[in-house]
């Protein structure tokens, strides 16, 4: 996938979310609020990843895994709050990047 298919389906991406989290306004429904603040809880959205073992030793595997739950939480959020503004820059950088034939 190069860069403007994948920024097209950002776009296609967002709208999918916004469909399930938001109302006809673009507001959350209370339902997503509910959702998105387990999600915040559970996801570690507003806490330092780092997990220590009951000796207060850091656990490699509960940071790495609290982390990752951490990162879903990001890009959800992120895909709700992505404009258009961002994904027209996005796409006319992909555009000239696609032209010029460069890559990296």
């Amino acid at each position: 996938m190069n860069a403007v298919e994948y920024i097209k389906s950002l776009r296609w991406l967002r709208m999918a979310f916004r469909r399930t989290f938001k109302d006809g306004d673009g507001k959350l429904h209370d339902d997503a609020r509910k959702v998105l603040a387990e999600l915040r809880r559970f996801c570690f959205a507003d806490r330092a990843t780092i997990r220590r073992n009951a000796d207060g030793s850091v656990d490699p595997f509960a940071s790495i895994a609290a982390a990752s739950r951490q990162e879903v939480y990001m890009r959800v959020v992120t895909l709700l709050e992505l404009d258009d503004a961002d994904l027209a820059f996005f796409e006319k950088r992909a555009q000239a990047h696609d032209l010029e034939g460069t890559h990296g």
